[in-house]
């Protein structure tokens, strides 16, 4: 009798095979769901760098102009932002989609913006982000 239980615990040890597929299916649910928020994630990161670079970068051409007292030309070439007679201030953005980005800005010596001979107080940016989705960020000026 003691021969046929140990055979009995022998043949019932370990999982089934239907046991083991459950378990993996649920972790494939889960380790989508967690993809999912982290590339939700990096997308806002995304935004957020690209924002404040620009910001920064157009606070201080900004703050150049108005200190030189004289006009300055931001331009636009293959995502990368720099100052016309500034070699030295740029910006290189790879996210940028430069197709919506205007080639030339104009800075006053007072400190304002022009596109096109225009006033401008804020940019709309489109920026490229993973799997080729773009998203648009709004650039105080």
């Amino acid at each position: 009798m003691a021969a046929q239980m140990n055979r009995c615990k022998r043949r019932f040890a370990g999982f089934t095979l239907i046991e083991t597929l459950i378990v993996l299916i649920v972790l494939g649910i889960i380790c989508e769901a967690g993809f999912s928020v982290y590339s939700g994630v990096t997308s806002d990161y995304t935004l957020k760098t690209v924002s404040d670079k620009l910001s920064a970068f157009f606070a201080t051409c900004k703050q150049r102009a108005v200190m030189r007292n004289a006009p300055l030309i931001i331009l636009s070439e293959k995502r990368m932002i720099q100052v016309e007679d500034a070699p030295s201030l740029y910006l290189r953005i790879p996210e940028l989609d430069e197709r919506y980005f205007p080639e030339k800005i104009h800075v006053t010596s007072e400190g304002f913006f022009l596109i096109a001979e225009r006033k401008v107080s804020g940019l709309a940016v489109q920026v490229r982000l993973s799997q080729n989705k773009t998203a648009s960020v709004t650039v105080k000026l």
